[in-house]
């Protein structure tokens, strides 16, 4: 079997001073068709039971969220290092090709906050994970997909564009073209955006155009338009 990629998703909120912290990470193992291997989907403990006012509300009304996928073992609450170590293996491990997810500055950035807010400091397993092999599906997807002429009539009739008229380009209204379903809505929990952006992420490839590694850009949408 060829390398397979790791998609990622994060769910966050506001922790000053460090900004965006990661509470809810979802990574999972597939191959360039899509074809899902493993997934892995975990709640930080310390970013769910921060003593900070502030925070309080959000992290009350989002653990409740999650409590009957707690109740069902579909996603684990654990320490930050302990998700750290097992994200880690699962990419030296199997050697992935790349580590991927939708717009992929704000995940890696949202790894370097979670991992100061926790340690104070960024480990050598961390770095390892940050200097890996890197692939937006943002970029990416503007690229070939959200930039042809068949996603623009489908933005205008669907009203997939912003008041200035510019084309949606982000996970929700992309994976609504490549399936064909344009009534989907994005249930914003990690482990179910993985399986979309992974299916994006193959309609890419398919495609058979240079592959963006490790470009990463803040304003992806710019491409489309």
């Amino acid at each position: 079997m060829k390398k397979p990629l790791l998609t990622m998703d994060t769910e966050t909120y506001i922790y000053q001073p460090f900004g965006q912290v990661i509470f809810d990470l979802a990574f999972g193992l597939h191959d360039k068709q899509g074809n899902m291997i493993d997934c892995f989907n975990y709640l930080v403990r310390e970013t769910m039971t921060i003593s900070d006012a502030k925070c309080a509300h959000y992290q009350a009304k989002h653990y409740t969220h999650y409590i009957p996928a707690l109740d069902a073992q579909k996603i684990r609450l654990m320490p930050w290092n302990d998700i750290v170590d097992e994200l880690h293996y699962i990419i030296t491990e199997n050697n992935v090709d790349a580590i991927c997810a939708y717009n992929l500055p704000f995940d890696l950035t949202a790894l370097r906050n979670t991992e100061l807010a926790v340690n104070g400091e960024i480990s050598e397993k961390m770095q390892e994970i940050l200097d890996w092999k890197k692939l937006c599906i943002w970029n990416f997807s503007c690229q070939t997909i959200a930039k042809t002429r068949k996603y623009k009539n489908a933005s205008a009739i669907y009203n997939w564009t912003t008041r200035t008229g510019n084309v949606l380009t982000n996970a929700e209204c992309v994976y609504k073209f490549v399936s064909g379903n344009p009534d989907f809505i994005e249930s914003h929990t990690a482990k179910e955006d993985v399986a979309i952006e992974a299916q994006i992420l193959a309609h890419c490839y398919n495609r058979k155009t240079k592959v963006p590694y490790n470009q990463l850009n803040s304003q992806c949408w710019r491409l489309a338009q």
